[in-house]
């Protein structure tokens, strides 16, 4: 017995495109390339390589989800199959929400003969579809949201702008493709109702090039974001990004320990896994981003200063992106406490454009200062012998973004 031979071939239209497909399988026949029972995978078609024929194809909307995952992996009841076989059809394979069956025999009986048979399985198969989009609506738009809370200029400069419209681009186009699918299913269910019948022999109705390039375009998209996805996380999980202060040479554009006391001797401090570090980076929506953690001590001739620095800064590319970060760091910690409106810390007069105090949910006061197109978010936490009221690190972190 010989080896039998296949041929990899993209179908030039989508599932729902029913005399389209059929017409196209039944071209293929004729060139010798009958579907496999492998059927499709990721848009192509496997067919087996062989002699030329004149073999009728059959979509037939299954009656259940063709889900591999679902009992007899997708494929329809045995039942089914073999009263498919006393009409003269070999049931292939399965593509979409349909059941693809062929016939040899010029003379042998349509599978369904009564429309709206017909026609109540396409709305099964309408409804899965549906439910589909309604669930990748949920899970790519609204879930997403719940996620991040609200706080979504907040999440995009963490991750990167790029990266989440890039992202957010991909889920909504396959949104949209699932819904096109849906309505298609409806449409072509009408048309049954109405005209009766499915001619099984026209080509595609859309063209086959403009299709697969559509598919192509959108699976590198997918493979690219996937691949970005994995170098983003990547850099978050090693940490870097993350430069030592021992390292960073450069002079932040913000107040730190050291301009609490600047006459005084500084040194940092170590506790636990927790060292002195920061992260820079940009992004289009801020040019100028950091991430700055640091445990450090200032003595100086009245007293000392001691404790831990965590502060957030973005220079923005408009004012109004950092009226919307600032507010975003405020809802931040809100949700942080519980959704219970955190304990006020009250301010002096700092002639910026916005300043807000409070107590965070471990009572350490934490400040969200806006001034032109900077933001600073920063908690405080001084250890029991550090001597500097709040007023007065808050004043110095205030005037230095001015």
């Amino acid at each position: 017995m010989s080896e039998k031979s296949y041929s990899y071939r993209l179908a030039p239209c989508p599932s729902y495109d029913i005399d389209g497909m059929q017409g196209w399988l039944a071209q293929m026949a004729q060139k010798g390339l009958h579907l496999s029972s492998d059927g499709f995978f990721a848009g192509f078609a496997i067919f087996e390589k062989g002699t030329s024929k004149t073999v009728k194809y059959r979509l037939s909307p299954a009656r259940k989800t063709t889900s591999f995952w679902t009992n007899n992996n997708g494929d329809p009841e045995d039942e089914e199959i073999e009263l498919s076989e006393t009409y003269g059809w070999e049931y292939v394979a399965k593509r979409g929400e349909f059941h693809i069956y062929r016939s040899e025999d010029p003379d042998s009986r349509e599978l369904s003969t009564d429309p709206e048979v017909y026609a109540i399985a396409l709305k099964a198969a309408f409804k899965r579809r549906l439910d589909a989009a309604i669930s990748s609506f949920l899970w790519t738009i609204i879930y997403p949201l719940m996620v991040i809370k609200g706080n979504l200029l907040l999440t995009m400069l963490n991750i990167g702008s790029w990266l989440f419209l890039f992202g957010s681009a991909l889920l909504l186009w396959s949104l949209i493709n699932s819904i096109i699918h849906a309505v298609r299913l409806g449409v072509l269910r009408k048309k049954l109702l109405t005209e009766r019948t499915i001619d099984g022999l026209t080509l595609p109705t859309q063209s086959p090039l403009k299709y697969n390039l559509l598919r192509i375009s959108y699976l590198l998209l997918i493979i690219v974001w996937i691949f970005l996805i994995l170098n983003t996380f990547g850099i978050a999980i090693t940490e870097e990004n993350e430069i030592p202060l021992e390292d960073f040479y450069e002079d932040p554009p913000f107040a730190t320990i050291a301009d609490f006391s600047p006459e005084g001797s500084y040194q940092q401090d170590y506790f636990m896994d927790i060292s002195n570090s920061v992260r820079v980076w940009s992004d289009p929506l801020a040019p100028v981003n950091y991430d700055w953690d640091e445990l450090a001590t200032v003595t100086n001739a009245s007293g000392k200063i001691s404790g831990s620095l965590y502060l957030d800064y973005h220079e923005t590319a408009s004012p109004f992106l950092s009226k919307l970060l600032a507010r975003e760091y405020r809802l931040f910690d809100f949700v942080k406490n519980n959704y219970k409106e955190p304990d006020e810390l009250p301010l002096p007069e700092l002639g910026i454009d916005y300043s807000y105090g409070y107590y965070d949910s471990i009572h350490i006061p934490t400040v969200v200062l806006r001034h032109g197109k900077k933001v600073v978010h920063a908690s405080f936490h001084q250890y029991h012998d550090s001597e500097m009221p709040i007023e007065a690190w808050v004043t110095i972190l205030a005037d230095s973004i001015k």
